[in-house]
């Protein structure tokens, strides 16, 4: 479970301090994303759709209280989204992202 936690904050810094690379490590090639009504296929298009919706942007991510199953050898299940076991450690697999509050200035 530590693997993990550790993932999803490695996803959240990525993002706010515009890694794209270190986002991109985060996530299984064939990922897909769920946000707002449309779903982006494969680690690339994933990434490239977050840095040009964050252009401009600072953002802080905080991620408090997993809730994280393990349902198998390979795979976990948590409220952040779906993690898959590779060869080189833990990766996201499947984001459905729902916002309770977005700022905007």
């Amino acid at each position: 479970m530590e693997e993990i936690k550790q993932l999803k904050a490695r996803y959240f810094r990525s993002i706010d301090t515009k890694d794209w690379t270190g986002l991109a490590s985060v996530f299984t090639a064939d990922a897909t994303l769920e946000s707002e009504g449309r779903v982006r296929r494969g680690r690339d298009d994933i990434v490239s759709f977050i840095a040009r919706f964050l252009d401009g942007v600072v953002s802080v991510h905080h991620g408090h209280m997993p809730e994280i199953s393990i349902d198998g050898p390979h795979t976990a299940t948590g409220v952040w989204a779906m993690y898959v076991r590779e060869d080189d450690g833990w990766r996201i697999r499947r984001l459905v992202l729902t916002r309770i509050r977005v700022d905007r200035n």
